[in-house]
């Protein structure tokens, strides 16, 4: 049985159970000694001394007392510490418990957006780090249930971002990868049939030379392109851009960010990153984009594969293949950006190396997934918070949520990376966006981010088994019961002490009702001069 108490209640009532059970025991011992004869008072004595003094009567009267006295003398301890102990054993029945009330909905709206970079935006408070290999969607779950990013929260009410089933419209997407300007370099189109449009970029450290690249189709799902670069000045790097594309408009694009270094050395530069956009068109089609990005380096080029299989656990054709174009001297020497892809339905997964300046490489693997969800209706109630606006639609890249991937090591060894587990959390992210649809809505024109959440509030209390919430009370009601009849139905002789006893036998000579505190001596016993005991000679 549930009930809306808090432990301090419980401890009371529990308190007041235990205080009523001795009270009872007190009064059964009186009743006993009314009718018990003549040891029955002093069992009733002894037990107010305490524990000693009754094991201590027991233990010295064993020889001299009946089997029956000496029955009611360890029934008489016995009962005492069930009485002293029962509320320890009814804590243990009692649990700290929860349950979930008012279930109902919210919207909230906030404003976003803290720029980047120029043309780059991102929604303000959406980022954290989880260790490599946990659940990368309870990770964005969190996220969104942050009461930082949800004003005027009610405490002990959850939100749970709201989610919908949704039919993806298509799992083919056509692929332009490193030119944007297909017109002058159609080359750089790897697929052209697909509902929407996948542009990977590299932005490199220097001018690419896209009339020089050489564009390999190995089979129906690989490409490799190698591409000659004029290099800047400033610090040398890449970073991966994803932008997607529907109906030759801009909807959403992820950003990634760049690997930098002067002097590249052997391994991972930064954590694996996933980086999320979600974007809704004008008519109603949910587009999402989940990016990750696994930055190492190596310092010479010849370490490329040793690197390589020091940081992932699947050394696969991506990886042999440009472990042999960067080994090909001349090929090398007229080439400054290596890229390999593999291009499946709507996902791509790219390896990509630049070396232009570099006594090495720096490197990314990269594994993209797009889903395009068919066209839905506005969530109404976002909807009316619009006023019937129309849906914007978004023409710079933006980041949504970047998660990034803690990397343990394990007894100084950096622990293998998994291009399985990545691309599982990969699809799992991008998967998740598509859930919440357009519960989770970005109003680019009015930076507004719009989010509809399931709600519950918790009420916290205590369980307490239904045997135990009858026994209590009703324990305590025949306690009281009994407690009361012995107090105000049977002489004060049998339910008081001995000092009660004594100070009856006084009380017309003092001029006083018992009980009353008296003189008293020791040795010789004795109460207001009285003695107690007559002297034995």
């Amino acid at each position: 049985m549930f009930l809306t108490w808090s432990l301090f209640t419980v401890n009371t009532i529990l308190a007041v159970f235990q205080f009523l059970l001795v009270g009872a025991i007190g009064a059964i011992l009186a009743i006993y000694s009314r009718f018990g004869g003549e040891h029955a008072n002093s069992i009733r004595w002894t037990r107010q001394g305490g524990y000693p003094e009754m094991l201590n009567s027991l233990y010295n009267s064993w020889k001299n007392v009946p089997k029956s006295i000496k029955g009611a003398m360890v029934l008489t301890v016995f009962a005492s510490l069930v009485a002293s102990l029962a509320d320890k054993g009814a804590v243990y029945f009692v649990t700290l418990a929860e349950r979930q009330i008012n279930a109902s909905f919210i919207m909230v709206n906030t404003s976003q957006f803290v720029p980047v970079s120029a043309g780059v935006r991102r929604l303000s408070g959406w980022s954290t780090n989880i260790p490599y290999g946990a659940d990368i969607v309870e990770a964005m779950v969190k996220m969104i249930n942050d009461t930082k990013n949800i004003p005027e929260t009610v405490s002990d009410r959850v939100y749970t971002p709201q989610t919908s089933e949704y039919e993806i419209g298509c799992n083919q997407t056509a692929v332009i990868a490193l030119e944007t300007n297909t017109t002058q370099h159609p080359q750089f189109i790897l697929r052209s049939d697909g509902c929407m449009v996948l542009i990977f970029v590299v932005s490199a450290g220097g001018q690419p030379l896209f009339a020089n690249a050489t564009i390999t189709n190995r089979s129906n799902d690989r490409w490799s392109i190698a591409m000659p670069f004029i290099p800047h000045q400033f610090l040398p790097g890449i970073a991966p851009i994803a932008i997607l594309l529907l109906n030759n408009s801009t909807i959403i694009a992820a950003m990634i960010g760049g690997v930098l270094s002067v002097s590249p050395q052997d391994g991972i530069t930064s954590p694996p990153q996933t980086v999320t956009s979600i974007g809704v068109s004008p008519t109603g089609e949910t587009l999402v984009l989940s990016v990750s990005n696994m930055p190492f380096s190596t310092s010479t080029v010849q370490r490329f594969r040793n690197v390589s299989i020091a940081i992932f656990d699947d050394y696969n054709d991506l990886f042999q293949a440009m472990e042999a174009s960067v080994n090909n001297a001349t090929f090398r020497w007229s080439t400054d950006l290596f890229t390999e892809l593999r291009i499946v339905n709507s996902t791509i997964e790219a390896l990509v190396c630049y070396s232009s300046g570099l006594p090495g490489l720096m490197c990314t693997y990269t594994i993209i997934s797009a889903i395009l969800i068919k066209q839905q209706d506005l969530n109404p109630i976002i909807a009316e918070a619009r006023q019937g606006r129309p849906l914007s639609m978004e023409i710079d890249p933006v980041i949504s949520m970047t998660i990034d991937h803690t990397v343990a090591k394990v007894n100084g060894t950096r622990q293998l990376i998994s291009l399985s587990t990545m691309k599982n959390a990969t699809f799992a992210a991008a998967h998740y966006l598509a859930s919440l649809g357009q519960n989770f809505y970005m109003d680019w024109n009015a930076s507004q981010l719009y989010i509809v959440y399931d709600i519950i509030d918790i009420q916290r209390g205590v369980e307490i088994p239904f045997w135990l919430m009858l026994c209590i009370p009703i324990t305590m009601i025949i306690c009281l019961g009994l407690w009361v009849a012995t107090e105000c139905f049977m002489d004060g002789r049998y339910t008081g002490s001995l000092h009660k006893n004594i100070a009856m036998q006084l009380a017309s000579q003092m001029e006083s009702s018992a009980p009353m505190v008296m003189r008293s001596k020791v040795d010789p016993l004795e109460f207001e001069k009285v003695p107690i005991v007559a002297t034995v000679t």
